[in-house]
C-alpha cells in the first residue's frame, strides 16, 4: 500500500512539474487568402515552415492569441491547434516576440 501511494505521489509531482514548465515558441503571422492568424512552433523559422508547406501541402501548428499571464502581464498564449493549407498561404511573417506552448 505504501509503495502504491508513493508511486501516485511521484506521478502527481511529475505532472505538476510538467504543467509548471512551459516551452517557448517562435511566432509568425500567416497571411492567407481568407484571413491572417498568429501561429507558433518551437525552434522554427519562416523558411522551414514554407519548405514543409511546399513539400507536404499542409502544416499543423498552434494558434496564438493575447492573454493575461500569471503576473497580470499581456502575453501570447497557445489557444488551439490548427492546420494550415499551403495552397491558401500568401505569406509568412516572423514576429519579434515569443509565445508560450502548453506541455
Amino acid at each position: 500500500m505504501k509503495k502504491r501511494m508513493l508511486l501516485m505521489a511521484l506521478v502527481a509531482g511529475m505532472t505538476m512539474t510538467a504543467v509548471a514548465e512551459e516551452r517557448s515558441a517562435a511566432l509568425f503571422k500567416v497571411v492567407s487568402t481568407r484571413d491572417e492568424i498568429t501561429v507558433g512552433l518551437p525552434d522554427a523559422d519562416a523558411d522551414a515552415i514554407a519548405k514543409v508547406l511546399v513539400r507536404d501541402g499542409y502544416l499543423r501548428l498552434w494558434q496564438f492569441a493575447l492573454a493575461r499571464g500569471a503576473d497580470g502581464a499581456v502575453v501570447q498564449k497557445a489557444q488551439r491547434e490548427v492546420v494550415i493549407l499551403g495552397a491558401q498561404v500568401v505569406r509568412i511573417e516572423p514576429l519579434t516576440e515569443r509565445g508560450t506552448l502548453p506541455r
